[in-house]
């Protein structure tokens, strides 16, 4: 960056502190530079910095640091998804634009450090390529920030209920449940998977049958940029486990028959496993046994899980990951595969679908007899 200094001003931001002003000659426009070393844009959020590339994990481990300015996310992965605010300015503007296929983690530029109002918080701002502005409310550090974060959307499942008995699963475990609603449901041996993903394009919103013992998965009609948190409610008084993964991938499509004509990077993986289903409803159950008479009764079961990753890592060594459910078309693109050939270098549509499996596995290590109508009911928030 080419600079030249104009003067040195003491700039009224909350305290007295000297600044040096100077000029950007590449961009041209206006700066200043604190005492702390942060170079300011002077009238708004007007630079922009694109190509940028997100670092670890958390506040601790990430290495990408944002500018006040327009900050354009290119590249996030699955092991590299987080960034943090610039050191605190009490009025400046930071906006995040991430144009990739994952959800951005972002953590104030310090430990202690709030983000609307929520010490050591975070940010999720999804793979939208909308701009998101973070406003700089106090400092001196650790600084606090505040923006306006995407809506919340629910999906609720129903009040499912299904007969299970103790015992009948593999290795004589207690049985796993797979469910969408209350109709479509079934009873499992073991948590299976399957490659809901391919093809997803001409399949249904729902996979899997209530009618045989099938895994089922689900896509929503408008698609999630992530999942944030799933709630879990029973009407058991012993812990339950569950599991949300996902399975997804981008496949070629002929134009315009919209036949496959072969699949892409495929995406997968949980986005909760084994969780406890642990917490407990105030108060005396009802029934002496592990039954109770409805969801949410004294004594019954429930958590809320908040997702720490929201991201799919692929499963063959491609670059592409990505943290949206449901569908999302990526245009029309050269194939650049081998097979068939007679689409090698032709122009095909490139379109990728993603599928969540709920599974459960009621009263985990409990002998609580044959034919128990468990009842549950499963909530996903997302973006």
């Amino acid at each position: 960056m080419k600079v030249e200094t104009l003067a040195n001003q003491s700039v009224p931001n909350g305290t007295d502190s000297e600044v040096t002003l100077f000029k950007d000659i590449n961009r041209d426009i206006m700066c200043f530079k604190n005492k702390n070393g942060v170079v300011i844009p002077l009238g708004g959020g007007g630079v922009v910095y694109e190509g940028l590339t997100a670092t670890g994990t958390s506040q601790a481990t990430t290495k990408t640091t944002l500018n006040y300015g327009i900050n354009v996310f290119t590249t996030i992965t699955s092991t590299n998804y987080a960034a943090r605010l610039p050191i605190a300015n009490t009025g400046q503007v930071v906006t995040v634009v991430n144009n990739t296929s994952a959800s951005l983690s972002l953590h104030p530029s310090m430990a202690g450090g709030t983000i609307n109002n929520t010490v050591n918080g975070i940010a999720t701002v999804p793979p939208d390529g909308k701009a998101y502005s973070f406003y700089c409310i106090k400092n001196p550090l650790p600084g606090a920030w505040t923006w306006s974060p995407p809506a919340i959307g629910q999906f609720e499942s129903q009040e499912i209920t299904i007969n299970v008995s103790s015992g009948t699963g593999y290795n004589n475990n207690n049985p796993f449940i797979s469910a969408y609603n209350n109709t479509v449901k079934n009873i499992l041996t073991g948590f299976t998977a399957l490659n809901a993903g391919y093809d997803g394009k001409n399949k249904g919103l729902i996979q899997g049958s209530a009618t045989s013992p099938d895994t089922i998965y689900f896509k929503p009609a408008s698609s999630w940029s992530s999942v944030t948190k799933i709630k879990v409610y029973t009407n058991a008084t012993a812990p339950s486990y569950f599991n949300l993964i996902g399975n997804g991938e981008i496949d070629y499509y002929d134009i315009p028959a919209g036949f496959i004509v072969n699949n892409g990077p495929s995406v997968g993986g949980s986005l909760a496993w084994s969780v406890n289903v642990n917490s407990t409803v105030a108060g005396t159950p009802i029934n002496a046994g592990y039954i109770q008479p409805y969801i949410g009764a004294p004594g019954t079961r429930w958590v809320e899980y908040t997702v720490p990753n929201p991201i799919f890592s692929t499963s063959n060594n491609s670059p592409f990951v990505s943290s949206v459910v449901g569908d999302q078309n990526y245009g029309n693109q050269l194939f650049t595969g081998t097979m068939p050939p007679e689409y090698v270098g032709q122009l095909v549509n490139a379109y990728y679908s993603c599928y969540l499996s709920f599974q459960m596995q009621p009263m985990y290590g409990v002998a609580y007899g044959a034919n128990q109508p468990f009842q549950f009911q499963f909530i996903i928030e997302h973006t």
